[in-house]
């Protein structure tokens, strides 16, 4: 059984791309064709400033909830990235900093989706509001899981 699938792939790409033979070293899916036509992908919609930060103090009854959309918002964060956030992300430098280098997906923790995603971003006074309310009400801890489940 190990041999057959490395032989099929060559021949699925060969006429996947009606060219025959893949020179060594081609990308086999490059000129891969469908024969099932797709519907177009519709663009994103975003929310205006305005939506978002209605949407963010829709949610001041509950810190957390806004600690959470606000990482998101104002930071640009990833949903997997803003879980993974612990209080000892947060470094202060003149102004707050937060130290972003893992995400949570599927139960696991590990380095952002890219390399670009690890960095070190500016809060915002919009944000170090809402995540001063969430650090009150967890009791001022200095480490530990910003969102715990």
């Amino acid at each position: 059984p190990g041999s057959h699938p490395r032989a099929a792939a060559p021949c699925t790409c060969s006429h996947a791309t009606g060219k025959g033979p893949l020179p060594a070293g081609a990308n086999p899916w490059a000129e891969a064709i469908s024969f099932k036509k797709y519907a177009k992908s519709k663009q994103n919609e975003y929310y205006t400033n305005k939506e978002a930060v209605a949407i963010i103090d829709s949610r001041t009854d509950q810190p957390g909830w806004s600690a959470l959309l606000g990482l998101c918002y104002y930071t640009g964060l990833r949903p997997s990235e803003a879980v993974a956030v612990r209080f000892e992300d947060f470094t202060k430098n003149g102004s707050w900093h937060l130290n972003v280098n893992r995400a949570f997906v599927a139960g696991v923790i590990a380095a952002p989706k890219t390399e670009e995603r690890t960095a070190t971003l500016v809060v915002l006074a919009p944000l170090a509001k809402l995540l001063m309310a969430w650090h009150r009400k967890c009791g001022f801890p200095n480490s530990g899981w910003l969102l715990p489940a």
